[in-house]
């Protein structure tokens, strides 16, 4: 049988070799006529020694932070070998044997999980300052919503002279420094839908109607109740909500 480069040949069995024996695929060869045998690879790790250029070097010099990363293992790689060896407390030769790679599986996956957490710090900061900003502008929403309790009802009316549901809703919005549109219903086209669970005082509660069409708008208040101005001969005040045909909104 004829031998191709990268195959080495041992018997009847053929063995591709790469880098420095990093990975061994023994290749059976099967009598005519017989049916192929898949080979299972078997991984092992590499003695690795000064003047030795490979990945298996890149790699480690990626673990003990070796700059430059050129996969060769030169005297700055050694040096580096050499005092993680008697940082650890293991046999000071300057090559990488079976007791180092142990330490350095180790050590990457500390790594590895430590760059995760430095990751989703960024995110997490960035959702707090989210929730603080929220919590702020809904106290300041909340705030006036409560000071124009007692306003008269008036159909088309976005004043303290008298609100509709949507024009209270708009104006205490805009008192916050958020700008609604004039409709419960563009308003409801507008919000960022969210959950019951998910909703926060201050947010919006919109009813819809057995087609689907929003007609009502108010403040969620918390508890189950809601800040609105709610028909001809009422005035604005806080009520329960009173159906179960309502959904959450956030601006």
């Amino acid at each position: 049988m004829s031998v191709r480069p990268g195959l080495r040949r041992y018997g009847s069995a053929a063995v591709v070799t790469t880098i420095a024996g990093a990975l061994t695929v023994p290749l059976s060869v099967p009598p005519a006529g017989a049916s192929p045998v898949v080979a299972q690879p078997t991984v092992t790790r590499p003695v690795l020694a000064p003047g030795m250029r490979n990945h298996a070097v890149r790699w480690v010099q990626t673990v003990l932070r070796v700059r430059p990363r050129t996969g060769y293992y030169g005297p700055i790689t050694r040096a580096a070998v050499l005092r993680f060896q008697r940082r650890h407390g293991l046999q000071r030769d300057g090559r990488i044997s079976r007791d180092d790679w142990h330490l350095l599986w180790r050590i990457s996956r500390q790594q590895r999980a430590r760059a995760a957490v430095d990751r989703a710090r960024p995110r997490a900061r960035n959702l707090a300052r989210l929730r603080v900003a929220l919590h702020t502008r809904n106290a300041r929403v909340l705030h006036e919503a409560a000071r124009l309790s007692g306003r008269p009802y008036a159909h088309g009316g976005t004043t303290p002279r008298g609100f509709d549901c949507s024009g209270y809703v708009g104006y205490v919005y805009r008192r916050a420094g958020i700008a609604l549109p004039r409709t419960s219903h563009q308003i409801a086209a507008r919000a960022q839908r969210i959950s019951r669970r998910a909703a926060m005082p201050g947010d919006l509660v919109f009813f819809y109607s057995t087609s689907g069409r929003v007609y009502h708008v108010g403040i969620y208040a918390g508890g189950g109740r809601i800040w609105h101005s709610p028909r001809p001969g009422r005035t604005v005040g806080r009520s329960m909500i009173w159906t179960s045909r309502v959904f959450f909104g956030r601006a």
